[in-house]
C-alpha cells in the first residue's frame, strides 16, 4: 500500500498544514448534519487522501517519466 513514508530517499512528504487545515473545515461543514463519528471518520479519510494525493503530486514533480516529452 502507497503512504507519504514510503519514498526511496526515506523522508516523510506531508501536506502543508493550511491545505490540510482547508480541506478539514470543508467537509466538516459538508458532514454537518451527519452522526458526529461518522463525520468525523469522512474528515479522516479525507485527510489521509490529501496526504496521499499530495505526496503523490510532490514525487510526480520530482521525477521524470523516460520517454515522455516534457511538459510546458
Amino acid at each position: 500500500m502507497f503512504t507519504p513514508e514510503t519514498f526511496s530517499d526515506n523522508r516523510p512528504i506531508h501536506a502543508p498544514e493550511l491545505l490540510q487545515t482547508s480541506f478539514e473545515r470543508l467537509w466538516l461543514e459538508a458532514t454537518e448534519s451527519l452522526d458526529q463519528m461518522i463525520a468525523l471518520k469522512v474528515v479522516q479519510l479525507v485527510r489521509q487522501t490529501v496526504e496521499i494525493t499530495y505526496a503523490i503530486g510532490y514525487t510526480d514533480g520530482r521525477h521524470t517519466c523516460l520517454n515522455l516529452p516534457q511538459l510546458t
